[in-house]
């Protein structure tokens, strides 16, 4: 089975078009939440009853990139719009950004309303303006061990470093830092652990405080 990353539209003109993406971002969505609470802030109790200009405001945000790998029997025959209406979604990655590198990790926690001062994402080059948080990545559990998520994060990858015509980036991710196999995966694209954590958990887990990791990869400039 062939699969595809691609980039979900902000705007549909056709609005029966515009009402089927939101529905698939919702239900997807919720699916995230009720199949890896330990990967989200956010819960699936607090999203269920989510007013449908809740979810349109998500998809339209332009500092967001939500992005999904989705079946794609047959190569080259469907369009990318096709694919995300009509295939099955089977990830989910948002790329966040761009943020200024310099204040990043403070603009982030203000954003998830984390406890300030509690992530660092390392020192900052001269040659980096900008930075890119990778969040809310998710595969079904059914699809998982299969390098869905690797060709989201590449496909993330390559999305930050055209928006910034080439140029050095920095890009975030935070992953709970119990989950050694969600590291070793971010580790397999090139991210390494510049910081961890701990915090107080939305969902519950059992234990207090959770306890996350900050992971770092810049790409871009020569590393194109």
């Amino acid at each position: 089975m062939s699969h595809k990353a691609v980039t979900l539209p902000k705007q549909l003109s056709d609005p029966a078009q515009w009402d089927k993406l939101i529905q698939k971002y919702k239900d997807f969505r919720l699916t995230s939440l009720r199949q890896s609470p330990e990967s989200f802030s956010s819960t699936f109790i607090r999203e269920l009853n989510f007013p449908k200009e809740t979810w349109e405001t998500r998809l339209k945000n332009l500092q967001a990139l939500n992005t999904v790998i989705v079946s794609d029997p047959n190569p080259g025959t469907a369009d990318d719009l096709s694919l995300i209406l009509n295939s099955p979604w089977l990830g989910s990655l948002v790329l966040s950004g761009p943020l200024e590198a310099k204040t990043a990790a403070k603009t982030w926690e203000e954003k998830q309303n984390f406890e300030p001062g509690s992530t660092e994402f390392g020192p900052i080059a001269d040659d980096i303006n900008w930075a890119y948080v990778l969040n809310a990545i998710f595969v079904l559990s059914s699809e998982r061990r299969k390098g869905l998520a690797n060709k989201l994060i590449e496909y993330a990858k390559n999305l930050a470093a055209e928006e910034n015509g080439g140029r050095k980036v920095m890009l975030v991710l935070i992953v709970n830092f119990n989950s050694g196999a969600a590291i070793r995966c971010y580790e397999k694209s090139g991210f390494e652990v510049v910081h961890e954590y701990w915090f107080d958990d939305p969902n519950g887990s059992g234990s207090e405080k959770g306890h996350a990791a900050v992971m770092r990869l810049d790409v871009g400039g020569d590393e194109v």
